[in-house]
């Protein structure tokens, strides 16, 4: 009797498709679907990708503000190499031409990254180099440390020496007659007469000049040094009628505070000189003068000298 109950069960099943089980049996479990594998994108045919190579970055090590150039270049196979990209590790995207030029690199070092781009499309491999920015230093001072002469009077035919030092310069001139020098020498001069030796300094719109000078004794010739006479030192203050200066009160020139102008007039005694020489040349010296309204001689670019022989 199970035999047949069986039986009629499986025929049911068969021939109806659908079936309600007795109680007490459990259906067998569903398997799950298989899940199938994503389909997978075909390779690109038909190009080849370029190659990126970084020639040159320099300098490899550079201060903040300073000009860097990266240069590199592509080759491609199949086509030809259509555009270019380098960017830093630390300032992102620097530009798109093989050859390029920055100075706003930020301070640090850098990973420089390149790749470039063929013409059908595909990039290459980024290739990788390094730069290293450090904090800039502060610019030295266009300065005239010093400007010296060995000896400033000789004899004519004699050698003296020039000495300087120059901080901060694109380029030094010395003048007359010797030209471009570095910024620190010397240099032996035997000039044939007396001599202002000028140096000149320059850096971008900046310039510093100096002066010395040497003073050449010609044969069967002297010279002497003088002090204005105090006493019989005087000026005049133009107007009507003018003012004369006080004796011994020292020498004025240039226009007084109420812009009246004064002449000075200095006197010398030469009577330590012989009276069969002839005065060749004559330098007057105003380098101690003190200044209270300004500087005359700088500022004005004017000194009128009068030549009197008061005969004593």
């Amino acid at each position: 009797m199970k035999k047949l109950l069986i039986i009629m069960v499986a025929a049911l099943v068969l021939f109806t498709g659908c079936f309600s089980l007795p109680a007490g049996i459990i259906p067998p479990a569903e398997e799950p679907p298989t899940e199938q594998p994503p389909l997978e994108e075909a390779p690109p045919t038909g190009n080849q990708a370029p190659t990126a190579y970084i020639d040159a970055i320099t300098p490899p090590t550079a201060a903040a503000g300073e000009e860097v150039r990266l240069q590199g270049h592509g080759i491609d196979t199949d086509g030809v190499v259509v555009a270019y990209r380098w960017r830093s590790s630390i300032d992102g995207p620097l530009g798109t031409e093989a050859s390029m030029v920055t100075n706003g690199l930020s301070m640090g070092e850098h990973d420089i990254y390149f790749k470039v781009q063929d013409n059908n499309g595909g990039w290459s491999e980024e290739v990788v180099s390094t730069v290293i920015i450090t904090l800039a230093e502060a610019p030295v001072p266009l300065t005239i440390v010093s400007f010296t002469v060995t000896t400033d009077t000789i004899d004519f035919g004699d050698t003296t020496t020039l000495s300087w030092e120059v901080t901060g310069a694109d380029e030094v001139t010395i003048e007359p007659g010797i030209g471009l020098v570095s910024q620190v020498g010397t240099i032996d001069v035997s000039p044939e007469e007396t001599t202002d030796y000028i140096i000149t300094a320059t850096r971008g719109s900046q310039t510093k000049h100096a002066v010395v000078g040497v003073t050449v004794l010609l044969p069967n010739s002297y010279s002497e040094t003088l002090m204005a006479v105090q006493s019989e030192s005087t000026g005049i203050f133009d107007g009507s009628p003018p003012f004369v200066w006080p004796p011994g009160m020292g020498l004025s020139v240039g226009d007084y505070s109420t812009d009246v102008a004064m002449q000075g007039f200095a006197s010398f005694d030469i009577s330590a000189i012989p009276d069969d020489a002839t005065i060749t040349s004559v330098e007057v010296d105003f380098s101690a003068y003190s200044s209270v309204g300004g500087t005359p001689f700088a500022d004005l670019g004017c000194l009128r000298v009068y030549l009197q022989n008061y005969g004593t």
